[in-house]
This record gives structure tokens, sequence and C-alpha cells, in this order.
């Protein structure tokens, strides 16, 4: 069996899904004789994705291509050429990379999130335009499509009216490694700070956090607010607008151990976004014992359970008092919120995403 697993997005990003994607990669070519990387469309040695210097190229043509997507329209014939030459099961894990491929029929699509075609206004238009191309096609081929969650698989439903018994569902986990110390337990939690873990982008609704942050006044109460992420579209607005409030860090993209103890030492963790295909924070926050607000939107409570605090997104308000409940939030609710971790954890575990990949790829005939 020829396995390809398309890395593009890791090469363009270093989200969550980077490490989820070199898991993969790494657990494929363990089981199986014949797993390649490949980068849009083309199968390269495994050492070759090592190569930061390859790499930083492959990220700038992506990037310049992305920018101009009428260009890149006119040499899709011309890119997908390569794969016309290679007969692999290539696992994708964004449809937008599809584009690439010439043998799309023989692909397993896992489709993150559909906010590029549902809510274009939080995305460049270049990337709506580019997705719409990438659906277009996926919608007439004979592809396996996956959902990270039901919330997502109901959204192909309801935007493509794609039966939900073509779609599997394969949840996530949690990618970064466990506590680097001991479990924490709630007599262990920080006292200064609240986390956010998202790329600085609208979707995320970083404005309405800051906002909510800004109206509870918690830094006069010595708790700041900390934002671990890359930029992303819109990461101008929010970046000025986090100068002005006082207490707010945006620190960026972290190294794995630098992310863990933030979560360590973090009182918890608020993730508000207007929408998330599966909200891979959540789970991380979980595995650290940590308080969580999440979004009433979305996939969060599919993940989360019943027992997190959530907020209307869209309210600043509400998000403010949910910040200030998590702040001040006592040993007993911790302790009712981490006695549903571990059934979560069990549920959206490693073991169980590549059990149930695993089951899609021998399904799919070449």
């Amino acid at each position: 069996m020829h396995i390809g697993i398309d890395m593009s997005p890791a090469v363009i990003n270093k989200t969550a899904i980077h490490r989820i994607i070199f898991d993969t990669l790494v657990h494929l070519k363990s089981s199986h004789q014949s797993v390649k990387p490949r980068i849009c469309g083309i199968s390269l040695p495994y050492v070759a994705i090592k190569k930061r210097l390859l790499l930083s190229l492959v990220r700038r043509c992506l990037q310049f291509l992305f920018s101009h997507p009428f260009l890149l329209f006119v040499l899709l014939p011309i890119v997908r050429m390569p794969s016309l030459m290679t007969k692999y099961r290539t696992i994708y894990f964004d449809p937008l990379y599809t584009l690439f491929e010439a043998r799309i029929d023989h692909s397993t699509v896992i489709v993150l999130d559909l906010t590029p075609i549902t809510t274009p206004e939080f995305h460049h238009p270049n990337t709506c335009q580019l997705y719409r191309w990438a659906f277009a096609r996926l919608l007439t081929s004979k592809c396996r499509f996956v959902a990270i969650s039901q919330s997502t698989q109901q959204d192909l439903w309801v935007n493509f009216g794609i039966d939900p018994h073509f779609v599997t569902v394969i949840p996530l986990y949690a990618p970064l490694n466990g506590p680097i110390e001991k479990p924490i337990k709630p007599k262990d939690r920080g006292d200064d700070y609240l986390l956010v873990v998202s790329s600085q982008e609208l979707r995320k609704n970083l404005k309405n956090t800051l906002l909510a942050y800004q109206e509870a006044d918690l830094y006069r109460k010595g708790i700041k607010l900390k934002i671990v992420g890359g930029p992303g579209w819109g990461h101008g607005e929010i970046a000025a607008l986090a100068q002005n409030i006082a207490g707010v860090e945006l620190l960026g993209s972290l190294t794995d151990n630098q992310l863990r103890l933030l979560y360590i030492h973090c009182l918890g963790l608020v993730f508000v976004s207007f929408w998330e295909g599966f909200g891979l924070p959540y789970l991380e926050a979980m595995q650290f014992s940590k308080p969580i607000l999440a979004s009433i939107t979305g996939a969060a409570p599919e993940v989360c359970g019943r027992r997190v605090y959530y907020a209307d997104p869209h309210s600043v308000h509400e998000i403010s008092e949910k910040m200030v409940r998590l702040s001040n939030i006592g040993s007993n609710e911790v302790s009712y919120m981490m006695e549903s971790y571990k059934g979560i954890l069990e549920k959206y575990s490693k073991s169980k995403y590549f059990e149930a990949l695993e089951k899609v790829i021998d399904e799919i005939s070449i």
C-alpha cells in the first residue's frame, strides 16, 4: 500500500495541527511499508521535510501563489502533473491543498472547519476564493471526506448537502504531551494570569476577549492575560488593541516546553472563539487540569462537555463575567470540572484517532 501524507499545512504554519501531521507521518511510517511525505502533490524524501532552507523556500512560494489566486488557477494544470506520476492514497489535512492533487479520487480529505466558506469576513478574500475552488473539485470527486467533529460533519451537510453517512468523524487528540511536572491539583493552580492559546486572527474572537478582560478590570486585581499564537488574518487590529490594554501580553509562537510551562502555571484557559471545528486547546488545558472558559458555538460544547464555563462569543459582557468567575474559581469547582476531564481525554485519545484513520485509509481503493 502506498500512502502519501500532505505536509503543506505544517510548512505554512505551526499550529497544533502541525504536531498531529508529523505524528501521523511517524505512526504510518512505522506501520506501513511505503509512506511518503508530500507537499503540493509532490512526493519528497523524509529527510527533505527536515531541511529548514527547503521548507522556507516552499513556504515563500506557497504564500506568493496564495496571494495571487488567479495566477495559481492558471498554473494548476502544470502543478498537478507530478502527482499523475505517482499512485498514492494521500491524506490531506486541509481541503485547500487538494488543489495541487490530480488523483483526487484516491484521497482522504480531513475537513477542519468551513469558516472560509461560512464566515468569509474572518478570512482574507484570496483564502476564501481558494477554498471555494477546492470544494468545487472535491464535491464532484470520489474522495473520502473526514470531519474532525460532529459539528463539522453537520456543517458539511448544511452547506454542501453531503450526507453525514458519507462523512467519517475522526476526532483529534491533544498532541502536546502532558505536564512536564507532577499532575496539577486544584490547590496548585497559578495565581497571576489567564491563558489564551490561539493564533492572532479575527475568527478566534481575540478582540472581544481583550475588551472583556479590560471590562473585568482584572489587571487591577493583579491578573494578566497572556496570549500564545502566531499572526493570522487581522492580527494588526488585535495587536493595536492589545497595546492599549494594561496587563495583556502577546507572546507569539512558543516552543512546546514554553507552552507547557504556561499551562502549568496559569489560572485557567480562555478560548471563546467565534467558531472552532474542534478546539485542541481545550484538550490541552484538560491535560494540565485547568479550568476552562469556552465558546457556546461550534464544536466546543461537543468537546468540552457540560462542566466547563461557557460564554457567547458575541457578548463582551458575558465573556467578562465568566473571566471574573474563572479567575476566582474555588478548589471544589475546579475538582468538579476535573472529574469530567479523564473521560473526555479517553474519548479523544491518540490511539483512537490512529485506529479510525487507518480504517479509512484501508477503504480507499487505488
